[in-house]
């Protein structure tokens, strides 16, 4: 199960292989696995379910401030202090996607910062929480 902007969801594999994420009652094609990464599909909404351009998630391992880059999936370790993850300009970058993902218990947060839901950022401060973003080509949309 994830947590995903405090929502439950489920990522389970259907018959044909694809990775379907599940929340509040909507299932939403997230893209087929392939070995220990995950190949993802091309954004669209038109049939009513969700896929990402051919993005390999890049898992990075973060214990102080960075940069995210389109494919990253940022799992944070805040213990040491508050951290902050700057996402690129999501103008040109539209379908491409990014997570965050705070994995301590600290009281420490880590801070989004960067066009999010017409946001300038957005605060994780509970465990396992995760933002997943994509690229609508003007700013980061949490999915």
């Amino acid at each position: 199960m994830l947590i995903l902007a405090r929502r439950a969801a489920f990522v389970e594999p259907d018959a044909n292989g694809r990775l379907v994420l599940t929340m509040d009652a909507f299932r939403y094609l997230v893209g087929l696995a392939t070995g220990t990464s995950v190949t993802n599909t091309n954004l669209s909404t038109a049939t009513g379910m969700l896929g990402m351009d051919q993005v390999e998630w890049t898992t990075r391992n973060l214990t102080a401030s960075d940069s995210a880059v389109s494919g990253d999936f940022c799992d944070v370790n805040a213990t040491s202090g508050a951290i902050v993850i700057t996402l690129p300009t999501a103008v040109g970058k539209s379908g491409q996607s990014i997570a965050v993902r705070k994995n301590d218990a600290t009281a420490n947060t880590v801070t989004v910062s960067g066009t999010i839901n017409g946001s300038a950022s957005q605060v994780i401060a509970v465990q396992y929480t995760a933002l997943v973003m994509v690229s609508n080509g003007t700013e980061w949309c949490i999915v």
